[in-house]
């Protein structure tokens, strides 16, 4: 394969909100770069608060020992270190940076300068997920810009710019209208301020893009005036909590519920897709960022090095199967429980689940019976389930546990329970329509008694529509039937 066809610079950016990854698992991300030619790792993760609210802390003792471990790994794969602050905090903008305080951009250039002597070849620097407010001292400096905000991050930008330069290391910016292609006054203003060598992170047509095309990318830098870097969120999910997590998160922190405290509750499984092959020839850098489970960030990481290796060969589906065979995963099972998992900013996956749960929920309840073909579909979703399930003792014996597979499993426990869920309200709409009570109510306790995992966060299969059809029959059960009498 020629590696020239690829991104000149790829790799994995650990950027996410959530939980950290451990060293162990950074380690391996990392060792996986050499595989696909891949040659840039970024660590910043929201969870490191010192690449956000404590960024005017030095790393010290085993913060420290950390940052060592990351760069000895990131030599050894012959990759491009690169570390990510943002000193406007995102997750606590009371600590954020006064943009137009001279003290305060000498404290960020030294601390960037620190990261630099240590190992880092790179450094990102991120105004990303905050608001429009900016502090009394620096709305007061720039108040004649076009853009105060813009202004003010332009004056740090190319402070930190020109003390790198001076230092050997190289800067790549994020800037706050990191996605989309609508201009705005604000890229106008960031991009004409700022030194126009200057690349810039950019998301694509969304946080989270469906569908990234060359013409994209020209019609954004053209509004910067500068080239692009593509920072693709997938297969992160940090986005993907509870509503309930979002509205606790929005009450709780003044940053318009950017925190940590986050368990998403749905998985992007699928290989990275819609990505322009022409990508690689107008954009400057190309990195993939990880979900907060290690091994299935793994397992679709190695697709989106596949595709920035040579997106003019990349195949979806043949990527997907070379990853799962280097994870160990079953693929079988794997894909069939990809299927169920329901639509994400990034597919619409429609699986036996859901399709089942949409004819239940609008047929005549004398029409709710399964089908064959739907009985078949059913005990497929099952069989995956206990292959790829390490909790069930029912599990094929030759299939090795791994990382992937003991995440999945909150997933997998749901599809199950879901399964046997759909079969007990098809049968309960029968019983209604036959006017069976015994049968109905025995339908209701089976669902309810039917054993699932104690997580705080339910996992999302299906996209949620297994509860509908669940919701819609316990409510033509009613109340629960007193003991049978017979059995008194």
């Amino acid at each position: 394969m020629n590696e020239q066809t690829g991104f000149a610079t790829r790799g994995i950016l650990e950027c996410f909100y959530g939980e950290l990854w451990s060293v162990e698992d950074r380690a391996a991300m990392i060792r996986m770069l050499p595989e696909y030619g891949a040659n840039l790792y970024v660590y910043g993760p929201a969870a490191d608060r010192r690449t956000g609210a404590r960024w005017r802390d030095p790393y010290e003792g085993a913060a420290a020992a950390q940052q060592e471990a990351l760069l000895d790994e990131t030599r050894r794969a012959g990759a491009l270190a690169a570390w990510r602050v943002s000193p406007s905090a995102p997750m606590d903008r009371g600590m954020a940076m006064r943009l137009g305080d001279e003290a305060e951009q000498e404290l960020l250039v030294r601390r960037c300068l620190e990261q630099v002597e240590r190992g880092y070849e790179m450094i990102v620097l991120a105004f990303d997920d905050i608001d429009t407010a900016i502090d009394p001292t620096t709305r007061s400096r720039f108040s004649a810009a076009a853009h105060p905000l813009a202004a003010a991050q332009a004056s740090v930008t190319n402070r930190v710019h020109r003390d790198l330069q001076e230092a050997g290391a190289r800067l790549v910016v994020c800037p706050t209208h990191y996605w989309g292609t609508e201009p705005s006054a604000y890229r106008t203003e960031f991009g004409r301020l700022t030194d126009a060598e200057l690349p810039l992170w950019w998301t694509g047509p969304g946080v989270c893009a469906e569908e990234i095309r060359a013409e994209h990318v020209r019609t954004v830098a053209e509004q910067y005036g500068h080239r692009l870097w593509v920072w693709d969120n997938y297969p992160v999910n940090d986005w993907a909590a509870t509503e309930l997590r979002r509205r606790l998160a929005r009450e709780t922190s003044g940053s318009g519920g950017h925190t940590n405290d986050r368990i998403p509750d749905q998985l992007l499984g699928a290989p990275l897709d819609r990505r322009d092959p022409q990508l690689s020839q107008v954009v400057a850098g190309f990195g993939a960022n990880g979900a907060w489970m290690p091994g299935l960030s793994r397992l679709i990481l190695r697709t989106s090095l596949d595709y920035a290796r040579d997106p003019n060969t990349y195949d979806p589906k043949a990527a997907l199967e070379d990853a799962l065979a280097r994870e160990c995963v079953p693929a079988a099972a794997y894909r069939t429980v990809l299927a169920e998992l329901g639509s994400t900013p990034v597919s619409c996956s429609i699986g036996a689940l859901a399709a089942i749960s949409a004819r239940l929920l609008t047929c005549p309840p004398h029409e709710a019976e399964l089908t064959t073909t739907e009985e078949e579909r059913l005990d497929t979703v099952l069989r995956a389930c206990r292959d790829l399930n390490p909790s069930l003792e029912s599990r094929a014996n030759d299939v090795a546990v791994t990382g992937v597979v003991e995440e999945l499993s909150p997933w997998v426990d749901e599809l199950a329970w879901s399964s046997h869920a759909l079969r007990a309200a098809a049968s309960m709409l029968r019983a209604w329509s036959d006017r069976d009570h015994r049968r109905l109510y025995a339908g209701a306790a089976s669902i309810s008694d039917r054993p699932r995992a104690d997580l705080s966060v339910r996992p999302l299969v299906a996209s949620g529509a297994v509860h509908a059809v669940v919701a819609r029959t316990l409510a033509l059960a009613g109340p629960s039937m007193p003991d049978w009498p017979d059995g008194l």
